[in-house]
């Protein structure tokens, strides 16, 4: 079965992401604004999906990019 973007994307979420995570891919001062809004989207129920939407697209790009790296071929 081929995964696709979505499904990468998705499986990284919910397997790996978090604020170590977010600091590797942006940065200290830039990981840490992330996650923090990550944080307050969960909080707020808004879901992962708009936390997305919300983001710039340097910022999408690399969260995707990320997640190919780690689920790409593996699943």
């Amino acid at each position: 079965m081929t995964q696709n973007q979505v499904s990468n994307f998705m499986y990284y979420l919910f397997n790996r992401w978090s604020e170590a995570e977010a600091v590797r891919i942006y940065g200290d001062n830039l990981g840490h604004h992330i996650w923090k809004k990550y944080i307050d989207y969960m909080n707020r129920q808004l879901g992962e999906l708009r936390f997305y939407a919300e983001l710039d697209n340097v910022c999408r790009q690399k969260l995707v990019d990320r997640a190919d790296e780690l689920y790409g071929d593996k699943l």
